[in-house]
């Protein structure tokens, strides 16, 4: 049997009752076709060697019943892309449960299977047993897509982890129609994705821990849209499901919040390419997420500084008054706020939609060599201008100026970030240069947002003294800002000689000559 490409969406079901709402709800009745849900049991063996060969390989074979048949299946992970799985497998009806590559002799992962297992045993690993509803729905543009809920359990020995899950698996037509269903599903019924497959999930069970999955399994992509902003996507779900977890802690809102404007300075530089229609809408919720974020991210750096603040000057009783108690509650409010529409799924909804809107343009299709040249050209210009600018600051700089020329070093290090699975485009020095850069500026720039954050909170008049500690604070902080100040022209001078280099390394792309040892093309040959 020839190999197959599968391709899913997997998302986590907490609550099991969930399925029967799922299925009664009006608007899946109307994408159903055929008959009613199909309900099978399955009971599935996963096998590898002693030594783990098949899974250092990306491989997974499984011997599963279905029904009164026996079925061996060889799958190979083709990568992630966000919240989508691919994958080529085969399946072969087979006698008995008997682990063997002869199976598939003669196929290209039989081959394969066969080179790895050579004279070793397959032995057991784990085992699933759940049961399956499914039921085969049509989108509005006609693709085809199954849906399946899983319940059940994984089970090694006697110790077993839940199967509670939502699958999406495209049988016909375009990717991206599957992935705004699954939005769909994500928004209605407050979804949100699944990173580990069952086979994962199985060996996590019996201590080959791989919970956490690979969101830059794009590695040696072009550079087009769809994978590295797809790419970008993975790394939010991650960073969505550790916001849940802690209930948005600093941490965590820090951390998905520079997540997503990694992604926003991606769509941003592929802007010129991308369709327009639609563009807007995926930017503005993009942007709305980033602003609710950032004014959760201005209180937390505000109290922490007045944490560290009160804590280094404690030769005085020092008493915040109620201000620090309302930038508190709005805080909580804020957070709140966020974690409600996270847990709504709402940004996973906005995050399907954005990557099956790409999914569906017609615009690399014929073109992806002239793109990538269109692209690295836009590349030059930003470092070009990025260096020109820093040339250009004599003196002290206005604050507004080093406002502007961070929010560009930003925007520039999050696309090289992003940037990092496409082969040539590594540069770590001028990578670093940009983070010190940033992180400097950042900390001058934290001062004018705390004075600015203390005018929206004036206490009362009953509250006078506290106006003097109040001022020392943010004569404390203004010490650090000055002390920055002096570190600027060191750290300009060193990015722009980082942006000259880096310069270096796209002009020898685009001529496609051979890189200057150091910065070359290709990330896995040492330079001289």
């Amino acid at each position: 049997m020839p190999a197959e490409n599968e391709l899913e969406v997997k998302m986590a079901v907490a609550d099991p009752r969930l399925f029967a709402k799922i299925l009664a709800d009006p608007d899946v009745k109307s994408l159903q076709l055929g008959d009613g849900p199909l309900k099978r049991q399955f009971e599935a063996l996963y096998y590898d060697t002693s030594d783990f060969a098949l899974q250092k390989a990306g491989i997974a074979y499984r011997i599963r019943r279905e029904g009164e048949d026996w079925v061996a299946t060889v799958k190979c992970d083709k990568g992630s892309s966000g919240a989508l799985f691919s994958r080529e497998e085969i399946n072969e009806k087979i006698p008995r449960p008997d682990p063997s590559a002869k199976y598939f002799t003669g196929t290209n992962l039989g081959d394969r299977l066969s080179l790895l297992l050579g004279e070793a045993r397959l032995q057991l690993l784990f085992s699933t047993k759940f049961e399956r509803t499914t039921l085969l729905l049509k989108t509005g543009s006609n693709s085809l897509a199954e849906l399946a809920l899983d319940h059940g359990m994984i089970w090694s020995g006697s110790v077993g982890c839940p199967i509670s899950e939502l699958e999406l698996e495209l049988k016909e037509g375009n990717i991206g129609d599957i992935l705004n269903l699954a939005g769909w599903f994500a928004g209605v019924f407050h979804l949100h994705p699944e990173p580990l497959s069952k086979y994962a999930r199985g060996l996590a069970l019996i201590g080959m821990d791989q919970t956490r999955p690979d969101f830059n399994s794009a590695s040696g992509a072009r550079l087009t849209p769809p994978a590295l902003l797809s790419s970008c996507a993975g790394a939010i779900f991650a960073a969505q499901a550790e916001s849940i977890q802690s209930q948005c802690v600093p941490d965590t809102i820090r951390t998905l919040r520079i997540q997503i404007r990694k992604l926003r300075s991606l769509v941003k530089f592929f802007q010129p390419i991308l369709p327009q229609e639609g563009l807007k809408l995926h930017t503005e919720k993009l942007s709305q997420w980033g602003e609710l974020l950032g004014n959760i991210r201005d209180l937390d750096i505000l109290q922490k500084a007045w944490h560290d603040f009160s804590n280094r000057c404690n030769i005085f009783p020092f008493d915040a008054g109620n201000w620090i108690g309302v930038v508190s509650e709005r805080r909580d409010f804020l957070a709140a706020t966020a974690l409600y529409k996270l847990e709504q799924g709402e940004l996973t909804r906005s995050l399907f939609e954005l990557q099956g809107w790409l999914m569906q343009g017609d615009y690399l299709r014929d073109a992806s060599a002239e793109i990538e040249k269109a692209l690295r050209k836009s590349l030059l210009t930003a470092v070009k201008e990025l260096r020109g600018e820093i040339g250009a600051i004599e003196g002290i700089p206005e604050i507004r100026q080093l406002h502007v020329l961070r929010i560009r070093i930003k925007r520039l290090r999050y696309l090289l970030e992003a940037l990092v699975v496409v082969p040539g485009y590594q540069d770590e020095v001028f990578l670093s240069s940009l983070k010190k850069l940033q992180t400097l500026i950042g900390k001058i720039n934290d001062v004018y947002q705390i004075k600015r954050l203390l005018g929206n909170f004036e206490a009362g008049e009953d509250e006078t003294p506290h106006s003097v500690q109040r001022e020392l604070f943010i004569g404390w902080r203004s010490r650090d800002a000055l002390r920055n100040f002096f570190s600027l022209p060191g750290a300009f001078e060193v990015t722009r000689k980082a942006a000259k280099n880096y310069l270096r390394t796209l002009t020898t792309l685009r001529s496609g000559r051979r890189a200057k040892a150091g910065h070359y093309a290709d990330p896995h040959e040492p330079g001289k």
